[in-house]
C-alpha cells in the first residue's frame, strides 16, 4: 500500500486537526473525516459536514494501546488482549467513555468505540497531532463509504456545496483501502465479547485469541433505541441506483429474473450486477439474454445495457464493494443486483452491508 500524503501534508493537517479544523485521513478499512476528539466544538463539525445523526455515535482513533487510557475510563483484560492479537487493525472495541471526552463524540452514552489503525497516514497523523481523533467514514450520511480520496471528496461536496472558512477540510491521499469495509465492532466485558458490526476480523478469529471468553453476534442490534455502536441504526451504504440482493444458494436464477422483471421499470433500466465470479459473470449473461429476447417479442429498442463488476473471492469483493456501488451510480445503473457471498468470515460483513444497501 502506497501512500501518497507527504510529511509536510500530514504536518499541516495535524495543525488543522488542533485547531479545530476537519481532516480527511486514509485507514485500511474505509477513508474518515476526523476531528480532535478533546473539542466537542470541531467534532459537531464532522455531525454537520456530513448530516449524521447527532444519535449515531463515533469512533475514536488513537495511536497505540498505551493511548486508550486517554480516551477509555478502563481497559478490560479481554479487550487489551483483542487489541495486542489485532492491532493496529480493523477492530474497534467499545469500552467505558473517559468522563473528560465529550459526550458529542458518544453520542451521549456512557461508552465509547475505540480503535487503533493500521495504515500509515493515520498512524502518521495521529503521532503529529497527538491527540486522539473521532472519525466516521468520510461520505455523506447513508451513502457507501468511501475506499478512495475521489469518492471522499465528491460524497462531501454534495454533503455540502457551500462551506465558510471555518468548515475547511484538509485532504489527505493513501491510496486506495486495503480492506475496504468498516471495521469490526465489539462491546467486551469480563468473560463476553458481543460483535455489534460485523467486520473483517470474524468471530471465530476473537474465540481464538480470547478462548476463555463467550463471543456472541448481536443480530438485533440494529433495533436498539440508542446503538453503541456506529452503523446500527441509520440506513447506510446506499448508492442512487436499487440494490437486489440475491443468495445464489437460496434463490434460482430464474426466481431472480421473475422478481426484477416484474418490476416494469426494472426491465428498462441500466442494471449492475456485481459478486464474485463465475456466477455473477452467469446472472449478467441472463439478465442481458432477457433483455434481448424482450426487445425481440416487442419490437421496441434498444437492449437495456448490463454491467458487471466480478470479485476473485470474498476479500477482493470487501475491498471493492463500495467503489463499485458507487461506479454503477456514475454511470447510469438504475437497479444494482448484489450476488450474497458466503456466509462466513468476511462474507457475513459483507452481507450485512449489501442487506443495508438494499434497505434491509
Amino acid at each position: 500500500m502506497k501512500a501518497t500524503a507527504t510529511a509536510e501534508q500530514i504536518r499541516d493537517a495535524a495543525r488543522a486537526i488542533r485547531a479545530g479544523r476537519l481532516v480527511v485521513f486514509p485507514t485500511e478499512t474505509v477513508y474518515g473525516l476526523g476531528a480532535d476528539a478533546r473539542n466537542g466544538d470541531a467534532v459537531a463539525r464532522i455531525f454537520a459536514a456530513k448530516g449524521r445523526p447527532s444519535d449515531n455515535p463515533l469512533i475514536v482513533h488513537v495511536r497505540s494501546i498505551d493511548e486508550i487510557d486517554g480516551v477509555a475510563e478502563h481497559l478490560p483484560s479481554a479487550a487489551r488482549r483483542l487489541f495486542e492479537r489485532f492491532s493496529p487493525g480493523p477492530l474497534t472495541l467499545v469500552l467505558p467513555a473517559h468522563r473528560a471526552l465529550p459526550r458529542t463524540v458518544t453520542a451521549g452514552l456512557d461508552t465509547v468505540a475505540v480503535r487503533i489503525p493500521r495504515h500509515r497516514v493515520a498512524q502518521a497523523l495521529l503521532a503529529a497531532c497527538r491527540c486522539p481523533i473521532a472519525a466516521p467514514s468520510a461520505n455523506r450520511s447513508g451513502e457507501p463509504s468511501p475506499t478512495t480520496l475521489a469518492m471522499a471528496r465528491a460524497s462531501l461536496w454534495r454533503a455540502s456545496e457551500r462551506r465558510t472558512a471555518d468548515d475547511e477540510i484538509t485532504f489527505l491521499d493513501g491510496g486506495p483501502c486495503e480492506v475496504g469495509l468498516e471495521s469490526t465492532v465489539a462491546s467486551v466485558s469480563e468473560g463476553r465479547i458481543v460483535i455489534l458490526r460485523p467486520g473483517f476480523i470474524a468471530a471465530d478469529e476473537l474465540r481464538l485469541a480470547v478462548p476463555d471468553a463467550e463471543v456472541l453476534e448481536a443480530i438485533d442490534a440494529a433495533a436498539a433505541d440508542r446503538p453503541s455502536s456506529p452503523g446500527l441504526k441509520h440506513g447506510h451504504y446506499r448508492p442512487r441506483a436499487a440494490v437486489i440482493a440475491h443468495d445464489n444458494e437460496g434463490e434460482s436464477l430464474e426466481s431472480l429474473l421473475s422478481r426484477v422483471f416484474e418490476r416494469e421499470r426494472a426491465a428498462k433500466v441500466t442494471v449492475g450486477v456485481i459478486g464474485i465470479g463465475p456466477v455473477a459473470g452467469s446472472i449478467a449473461d441472463a439478465f442481458a439474454q432477457r433483455f434481448t429476447d424482450s426487445v425481440v417479442d416487442s419490437g421496441v429498442g434498444p437492449v437495456p445495457r448490463v454491467i458487471l463488476r466480478e470479485a476473485a473471492d470474498e476479500r477482493d469483493y470487501a475491498r471493492e464493494l463500495y467503489r463499485w456501488l458507487v461506479e454503477l451510480d456514475v454511470e447510469g445503473a438504475g437497479l444494482i443486483v448484489a450476488v450474497l457471498p458466503p456466509d462466513r468470515g468476511v462474507g457475513r460483513a459483507l452481507r450485512d452491508r449489501i442487506a443495508r444497501a438494499a434497505g434491509a
